[in-house]
């Protein structure tokens, strides 16, 4: 099983990163190259590989799904360039080099951000016929990139975060930042791969149910990370929910605590994937991600 998940894996992170060649060429201009610094630094590819793992667990095909798994990477990849931003995280460091706003300065970066926000939905709606999207299924996909980058999501979750340090945090507080700023995205990711797939409403939400689960996890493990990694191991700055005086689960929990969570929720996760008849690679998926090392 572990040969063929990597494989597949590789098979599909590789078609995610061959589809940034056609969604978002060069074009010799710093805006574009900005854009593409970010967006071609690597990294694991885990929401676009859920939204390709969804979409064949549905009985899709895979190509149907490229639009939706690259518009989840670029928005994904906009938050992060957002996040590291003086204003915000201030962040110098990620994927294990210099961050957007070092390279091209602060403007660019911000420029940049909103360029890939833009171009993900772009791309859904120039590409979406052309890999076999209906016009409903194009406006289904957008109304969910919508909702999770938006008002209902990340930058809300981000305005939640943001106020941390200055909050006695509870774990309702904590919960809700997690399910905004990660879970939301993950759980389109899920979505635009059912969607893609033709996936009756049954499909969608246990889309939903398992990257809400996994959100939760996924962002729970990276707290602990935080505490127990290393910049090289991470690619990125270690400790700085500490140095800002932000509260954690692993404030809350303890780091037996916090994996306890984690487990439980990978475990809810796992479960929703036992009503599919093939569910091994997104089962092998969940329990890597969740018990990740960097």
């Amino acid at each position: 099983m572990s040969m063929n998940y990597d494989n597949r894996y590789s098979e599909y992170r590789r078609a995610v990163e061959d589809s940034f060649s056609v969604f978002l060429p060069e074009d010799g201009s710093v805006l574009v190259d900005s854009m593409r610094y970010s967006l071609l630094a690597g990294g694991k590819r885990i929401r676009p590989v859920m939204t390709l793992a969804w979409c064949n667990l549905c009985g899709g095909e895979t190509a149907s799904a490229l639009p939706g798994a690259a518009a989840v990477e670029m928005i994904h990849t906009y938050s992060l360039i957002h996040d590291d931003l003086p204003c915000m995280d201030n962040d110098t460091l990620r994927r294990g080099r210099p961050t957007n706003h070092v390279v091209y300065g602060e403007y660019v970066a911000l420029l940049a951000g909103s360029g890939l926000y833009d171009k993900a939905l772009e791309t859904v709606l120039n590409f979406g016929a052309q890999y076999g999207l209906s016009d409903r299924r194009m406006l289904d996909s957008l109304k969910v990139l919508c909702s999770a980058s938006g008002l209902e999501g990340i930058l809300t979750g981000q305005v939640l975060d943001m106020k941390n340090a200055d909050l006695t945090v509870t774990r309702a507080y904590l919960e809700r930042v997690n399910d905004l700023k990660t879970a939301s995205l993950l759980s389109a990711a899920c979505r635009l791969g059912a969607i893609a797939a033709h996936g009756d409403a049954a499909d969608l939400a246990a889309a939903d149910e398992y990257g809400r689960a996994v959100g939760q996890a996924f962002q729970i493990r990276d707290d602990i990370l935080d505490v127990i990694s290393t910049g090289e191991t991470l690619g990125k700055t270690p400790g700085k929910d500490s140095d800002e005086n932000k509260t954690t689960f692993v404030d809350l929990l303890g780091l037996d605590g916090a994996q306890r969570e984690v487990e439980r929720l990978t475990n809810r996760a796992l479960t929703v994937l036992d009503r599919y008849p093939d569910p091994e690679f997104l089962r092998t998926l969940t329990v890597r991600m969740c018990g990740r090392e960097a």
